[in-house]
Order: C-alpha cells, then structure tokens, then sequence
C-alpha cells in the first residue's frame, strides 16, 4: 500500500504565505504611485501610472486566485493535520 507523506506545517506556512502575496496586491496601487511620484520625470510616472491602471483588473483575479489558494492550502494543511494527530490519538489509546 502506498505511504502518503504530508509536511503540514509547510503546507501551513506556504498558505500564510500565498495570503501575504495577496494583500501585497492590495497595495500595488499605492506602490505604483509612489513610485511614479518618485522618478523625477513627467513622461515615465504617467507610463507607470498607466501601466498600473491598466494591469488593475488582471490584477485583482489574480490577487483573488491567490487569496483562494492561500485560504485552501492553509485549511488543507490544518485539515491533515487535525486527522493525523486524531488517527495518532486512536492509535495511542489502543495500545
């Protein structure tokens, strides 16, 4: 029979990351903005600007996708977790 092998605390901590990765996106206009604030020239802070308008909506299913993925990986992780320390309890208490 086949072994599944899970680090959980690494699926845990890839979803606390992935959720960190989304709320950056959050703040990806503020960035853009001080940024083109910051360049010291006309012509290439409205490029940013722009860019940044126009990158907004890909954006924000981007910044969904990841939030998705963040909160499934993180409760997966939990979730295996939680049944392994179940079935390690049963085990225990039949011994």
């Amino acid at each position: 029979m086949g072994e599944l092998v899970v680090d959980t605390d690494l699926l845990i901590e890839t979803g606390e990351h992935l959720g960190f990765v989304a709320r950056e996106f959050d703040d990806a206009d503020r960035y853009a903005e001080t940024v083109a604030d910051a360049v010291g020239d006309d012509t290439l802070a409205d490029a940013i600007r722009s860019f940044a308008n126009d990158w907004k909506n890909r954006r924000a299913k981007m910044q969904e996708s990841i939030g998705n993925l963040a909160e499934l990986t993180t409760a997966v992780g939990s979730e295996l977790q939680s049944a392994d320390d179940g079935l390690a309890s049963s085990l225990e208490g039949e011994a």
